[in-house]
């Protein structure tokens, strides 16, 4: 079961958009996919990823945060990067 989640506001207010994969019952582990600069939960690695995940019976938390595709996102420091994308992930 795919659900969007979005409510929650990242480092710089803006919402931090996820979807949760969710296997319909109980489970005992989950796995949260953070895509790398330039790339994005859809690309083929974090796809044959999540298969094997969620084929093994996890749930699977998919964060698609923008903020490497905001021009004013690469003009920060290396730090204040990283803590944009600490706090996004934190609220997602």
């Amino acid at each position: 079961m795919r659900l969007p989640i979005g409510g929650d506001r990242g480092d710089r207010g803006d919402p931090v958009p996820n979807t949760s994969l969710r296997q319909g019952g109980e489970v005992d582990h989950v796995a949260i996919l953070l895509p790398g600069k330039g790339y994005t939960c859809d690309g083929s690695l974090f796809s044959h990823a999540e298969n094997l995940l969620v084929g093994a019976g996890a749930d699977v938390l998919r964060v698609d945060y923008a903020s490497g595709h905001r021009e004013d996102f690469r003009a920060f420091p290396h730090v204040e990067r990283a803590r944009w994308l600490s706090g996004d992930v934190t609220a997602a």
